[in-house]
């Protein structure tokens, strides 16, 4: 056989380097979970030690009712019980909470986020010639040479509005379908939906000499390093030869300055650039700004378990032979994280499997991460010699002290047990120390000052967290209280010398208890026992389910219909606790603007839906909930285009939303055309779990939408152990026409579910 030649190949050994890999693929053209289940189910009827998942679906939900992802779940937990490490990807749908992916959610399975590993980054000046503009501060993508001085001109892809396009449709760039050449230019786009690197490919295919891409976040965007080319689509990266032009990273703030005012005409100047060499990265050792956060949809239990480097890592090209690519993405911190399994495995291979994950994980550091939450970063940092060398874990689901979710009216205080494990031949004494990392000031955590474990045995300890009712606050915002739980030997000849770092957490809301009665036309409000003020918000009820139909984070109870100036809104009590309504749960309210009030003749000519934003267009953010108004046929089915309305904040951790549309409008699709001359419509409510599953609410809901059959006045906040009134009217000429079935008063910061929204008769 032919010799060697040092250097041949570009990339080193990887972190488990005599590991044998096995290839399984389960995607093509079209990807399915099943198929997923099916290679997980291949891996454990052929003896596999570690899975490796470089792959998930935003908001993974234990238990959902889509056989895709009960098939997952299964699939997962048969690979547990076989003894099989399992490793996915968080996903890098970025800082919303719950978003983090499965099937890394699920149980047994270890979630990786993302970390950034460089400690310097190459870095220009753009010297932009448009008035008042100024220079920014760039950084050099993908580290491309270009001669200092070099002028370019800006050419900007806009959207039809004038906005910077995301640059995401080759026809963009191609001057056989725009008419203008890119030759000499730099391109800017912003980034979003499709890969980063595709606008460097196709800015340089179709001849521009630079490419410029506006983060769509704080901050720079991630670096890319080396971009290679080939890739199948625009979502996958860049599809055309490797790129040598420059590729520019612009900071969100610097957006404006580079790219001009809305609907600038090309060329918006000319930019100058020239290199000013590394800098420090100031996202070094923190959360890649990519990296899904956690925690687990439903139960708030703490996803993800640790992190790796992701961001611009070197790693092997399939199909070049010896080549490689720089990539960036949890998709590329799991496959470190399965290598330090594999080690893990080979140093312990009689441990239990929930014994090595507890070591992966709990060896990881939390204060070599500069920016350390759990919720974004797990245990912290993986340490591969640290997991290979303890003796000790702690035994516990999820390798985390999970206290789940609490709505807060009185103090909190709960104590789990945590019991540690020796495997080795001699005792170890473990001090115990808390590091907190988010939660008010008057957290605390108490917990022994150590912990002796015999040689082969185990030893448990109290921890206890407590929180004030009222420090936590409540509102819209995500809420957690978190830390960690080390464990330090006493002596550095114990257990490696290894520490053993476990995340405590909790998700909570400090509530008011907020309640009603009527007295004729009075509201009479109390907020007894309250932690914090609560306010009230009044409805006239058009709809009622008083039984849970068990869809999963979207099981309507009530809706309701108010006015907030010109837009009708409609307001939606679950009888759960609904995490956050971006996991794609979805309100369709069918409405007859007719002007009909006769529920037996209903006949819906628009739909009013309110989802997750990307459900619309793959070019809206996955972290905003939109509504969009549609045209239907008689049976409710969208029947023609629509157009968004509202972008609204819904809340975390609530049983309570919203969803608006503008009363009048020009009566296609930017509102309900309405008047008064033609003020009334009926509608009624379907709703969706974020598994697809769903229900229609019972009745038919009436409004008039400028002189309502109930209105109301007054209210305002309540004190914690105060009161307050409002006063309820009914018109009873219009209760005749559109009669509501009550009064529904909206309390939005009391405890999750049924309090939230109490349904009154009217007067």
């Amino acid at each position: 056989a032919a010799a060697y030649t040092p250097g041949a190949f570009s990339i080193g050994p990887g972190v488990a380097p005599q590991a044998d890999l096995y290839a399984v693929r389960v995607f093509g053209c079209d990807g399915s979970t099943n198929v997923v289940s099916e290679a997980i189910d291949w891996a454990v009827a052929h003896g596999m030690d570690v899975i490796s998942m470089s792959l998930g679906a935003n908001y993974g939900v234990v238990g959902n009712g889509d056989p895709g992802s009960l098939a997952e779940q299964t699939a997962v937990a048969n690979a547990v019980s076989a003894g099989i490490l399992v490793v996915a990807a968080s996903g890098n749908a970025g800082p919303t909470p719950y978003i983090t992916s499965a099937p890394a959610a699920f149980d047994g399975a270890i979630s990786v986020a993302a970390t950034d590993a460089l400690a310097g980054i190459p870095m220009a000046s753009l010297a932009l010639s448009r008035a008042g503009a100024g220079t920014i501060a760039v950084q050099v993508s993908n580290g491309a040479a270009f001669a200092n001085g070099t002028s370019y001109p800006i050419h900007v892809l806009r959207n039809g509005d004038g906005t910077v396009s995301l640059g995401c449709n080759p026809d963009e760039y191609d001057p056989a379908k725009t008419g203008v050449s890119l030759a000499g230019k730099m391109v800017v786009t912003v980034r979003g939906t499709c890969a980063r690197t595709f606008r460097a490919g196709a800015a340089q295919h179709f001849g521009a000499a630079a490419a410029a891409m506006i983060n769509s976040s704080a901050g720079l965007p991630p670096f890319e390093g080396p971009i290679p080319g080939g890739a199948p689509d625009p979502n996958s990266g860049n599809m055309y030869e490797p790129v040598t032009i420059p590729f520019f990273g612009v900071a969100q703030a610097d957006g404006a300055a580079l790219a001009g005012p809305n609907g600038s005409a090309n060329p918006v100047g000319n930019a100058v650039a020239t290199g000013t060499g590394l800098a420090a990265n100031a996202g070094f050792a923190k959360i890649a700004s990519f990296s899904s956060m956690g925690p687990r949809i439903g139960d708030s239990v703490l996803k993800p378990g640790v992190t790796a480097p992701g961001v611009a890592v070197v790693s092997t090209a399939s199909g070049t032979g010896n080549g490689f690519q720089t990539m960036s993405g949890t998709s590329m911190a799991t496959p470190g994280v399965a290598g330090v399994a594999a080690l893990a495995k080979q140093a312990n291979p009689v441990w239990p499997v929930a014994d090595l994950r507890a070591a992966i994980v709990q060896t990881a550091s939390p204060t070599l991460m500069k920016d350390y939450l759990p919720r974004n970063e797990g245990a912290g940092l993986v340490q591969a010699q640290s997991a290979t060398a303890t003796q000790a874990v702690v035994r516990i689901p999820n390798e985390s002290i999970s206290f789940g979710y609490a709505d807060l009216l009185n103090d909190y205080t709960q104590t789990r047990q945590v019991t540690v494990h020796n495997a080795g031949p001699k005792a170890v004494q473990f001090n115990i120390g808390v590091i907190k990392a988010s939660g008010p000031a008057g957290v605390s955590v108490a917990t022994p000052p150590s912990v002796i474990v015999g040689a082969n045995g185990d030893a448990t300890f109290p921890v206890t967290l407590n929180v004030p009712a009222g420090a936590v606050g409540g509102g819209t915002a995500f809420q957690d209280v978190s830390g960690v739980i080390q464990l330090t030997p006493s002596n550095t000849r114990l257990n490696g010398n290894v520490k053993l770092s476990v995340p405590y957490y909790l998700v909570a809301h400090s509530r008011s208890n907020m309640a009603v009665a009527r007295s004729g036309n009075a509201l009479n409000f109390t907020n007894a026992g309250g932690a914090i003020a609560g306010a009230a918000a009044m409805y006239s009820l058009g709809q009622y389910q008083p039984v849970p139909q068990g869809v999963t984070q979207n099981d309507v109870r009530a809706v309701g219909t108010a006015m907030s100036g010109t837009n009708i809104v409609f307001g939606v009590n679950t009888h759960n606790r609904t995490s956050t309504t971006l996991a794609f749960q979805e309100v369709d309210i069918c409405i007859d603007t007719s002007g009909n009030t006769d529920p037996s003749k209903f006949k819906p000519n628009f739909v009013l839906i309110g989802i997750n934003a990307s459900a619309f267009s793959s070019t809206f953010p996955n972290n905003a909930y939109y509504t969009a108004l549609f045209p239907t046929d008689a049976g409710c089915n969208i029947n023609g285009g629509g157009s968004t309305l509202f972008s609204l904040t819904q809340p975390t951790d609530n049983s309570w939303f919203q969803l608006a549309v503008p009363r009048e409008g020009s009566g296609g699709t930017s509102g309900l055309g309405l008047s008064a001359a033609q003020p009334r419509i009926m509608y009624r409510a379907y709703y969706f779990g974020s598994d697809g599953y769903g229900a229609a609410m019972p009745g038919t809901g009436l409004y008039n939408a400028f002189t309502p059959a109930v209105t109301f006045a007054g209210g305002g906040a309540v004190v914690p152990n105060g009161s307050g009134t409002a006063t309820v009217t009914v018109n009873a000429a219009e209760q005749a026409l559109t009669p509501a079935a009550g009064a529904m008063v909206m309390f939005r910061d009391n405890p999750s579910g049924a309090s939230q929204a109490t349904l009154l008769t009217l007067p």
